[in-house]
């Protein structure tokens, strides 16, 4: 519902980034909401201030669009740059492994 009304009225921090590498163009925004609006999560984890969302838009040259989002839990403030950062370096050690 938040997304639905576009986070209206409500507390939050936001980061897009665009990036094309092998045929394609990724955007990704990143949009962070502190706990206060989800208060019974937050009873479950200590330490934890924000809820992520990351949408992820994919588009390959003359081909296929694919959209996903993704959620995540941190520790981290709430400052949207900051936690992209943090999740693009987890991926990177993540496929380094593969």
């Amino acid at each position: 519902m938040a997304e639905a009304n576009q986070f209206n009225a409500m507390t939050y921090s936001q980061y897009e980034t665009v990036e094309g590498d092998h045929g394609c163009i990724e955007t990704r925004r990143y949009t962070v909401l502190p706990l206060m609006y989800l208060h019974q999560v937050k009873c479950r984890w200590s330490g934890l201030q924000s809820l992520i969302q990351v949408k992820n838009h994919r588009q390959i040259k003359g081909g296929s669009l694919t959209q996903e989002k993704r959620y995540y839990i941190s520790s981290l403030p709430m400052n949207a740059p900051l936690i992209a950062n943090a999740i693009r370096a987890h991926w990177r050690i993540e496929n380094n492994l593969h």
